[in-house]
């Protein structure tokens, strides 16, 4: 099973310097833990803005969806999970169901924000959430595989439901989330991390197609394909406590969420940023 590394800094005191070590650790590993953190709020926002372009709700989205974020955070932080605030609204991903391994916001790819930063602050202890390593997955294809892949542009769905239990049938009885085609909008499949990590980028619930091949073709391609990266040597597996942190690379690394029976007092802290663009990285 993938293992990643468990940083030993406190995150309400981190310098620049260890920002830039947390960053390199990410573009290798594609995600940090950090274990009993004890984050003021405006601690949890010093350490997002110390990486760049951390992105805001409040710029561009609309105002059912600006109820979602914590107070006094500027939309920089959105909650998570089903607990409700004063005004009766819940966070993203409120519903107890599975959610299966996707990648978030991947309609904008191309979008410099690709870091995400997950903050347990309560209700958590009986969640779990993993998550994939498609850099050590990449390496282990074989040269066949990455050389097709490499040569592939993948075509993206939207409006897409990922909780496991709306899935449909194909015709050869897999299961795929439903959603339409992103008309205009592709995506290569090997890409690179800042530090020339090559990896895939293979949300394959949320690919529609590949370009010039038909749908039932790609399916062939991504059942496979998405067989090999989910083995469990590749995944890491977290049981979520009080305190716990986790920064991860949202396009290195696809996540998913368990089931959650106490998805109802559950509730995360959740931003996102970019790597930071100092000399070092």
């Amino acid at each position: 099973m993938f293992n990643p590394p468990i940083v030993d800094i406190d995150l309400s005191t981190a310098t620049h310097g260890d920002i830039d070590q947390i960053a390199n650790l990410i573009a290798t590993h594609t995600l940090v833990v950090f274990k009993n953190q004890t984050l003021t709020l405006e601690q949890e926002i010093a350490v997002n803005d110390k990486f760049k372009d951390v992105g805001s709700i409040v710029d561009h989205c609309e105002d059912s969806f600006r109820k979602l974020s914590v107070p006094n955070s500027n939309g920089k932080i959105l909650r998570v999970g089903g607990l409700p605030n004063e005004q009766g609204n819940h966070g993203i991903a409120e519903h107890s169901d599975e959610m299966a391994w996707h990648h978030d916001f991947h309609w904008e790819l191309d979008h410099k924000v690709c870091l995400i930063m997950l903050r347990a602050i309560t209700g958590v202890e009986n969640s779990k959430t993993s998550w994939l390593n498609n850099i050590m997955s990449y390496k282990e294809l074989s040269q066949q595989d990455k050389d097709l892949l490499g040569s592939l542009k993948a075509v993206m769905k939207r409006y897409i439901y990922l909780n496991v239990n709306d899935f449909q049938e194909d015709s050869k009885g897999r299961k795929w989330a439903t959603g339409e085609e992103y008309l205009g909008y592709t995506c290569d499949i090997v890409r690179e991390t800042p530090l020339g990590e090559k990896h895939l980028y293979f949300p394959f619930q949320q690919i529609h197609h590949f370009e010039g091949m038909s749908v039932e073709d790609s399916r062939d391609i991504l059942e496979r394909i998405s067989n090999h990266i989910t083995q469990e040597k590749y995944v890491y597996h977290h049981d979520w406590k009080i305190g716990d942190v986790i920064i991860s690379d949202n396009r290195t690394g696809l996540h998913m969420r368990h089931q959650c029976a106490d998805i109802s007092i559950r509730l995360l802290h959740r931003a996102m940023f970019d790597y930071p663009e100092r000399k070092n990285l």
